[in-house]
């Protein structure tokens, strides 16, 4: 199944868990690859990333029902 596309510097739910105060992270787009992520917004001050959850995925493929 395919990886959706979400939308670049969309703002999530999740925080940063390194920055004070709290900021949400953003959704990126890695522009050699294509490759989505989660991002500090703060950055170059803050490098934090981490991959888009896995449940995102699942729900945005029309898979509720692994997680519901």
């Amino acid at each position: 199944m395919p990886k959706p596309k979400f939308v670049d510097n969309s703002e999530t739910n999740i925080t940063c868990p390194t920055c004070e105060p709290v900021v949400k992270l953003k959704v990126k787009t890695n522009s050699a690859n294509g490759h989505q992520f989660l991002s500090c917004p703060n950055y170059p001050a803050c490098t934090h990333t981490q991959p888009i959850p896995e449940e995102w995925i699942m729900r945005a493929n029309k898979q509720p029902e692994l997680f519901d």
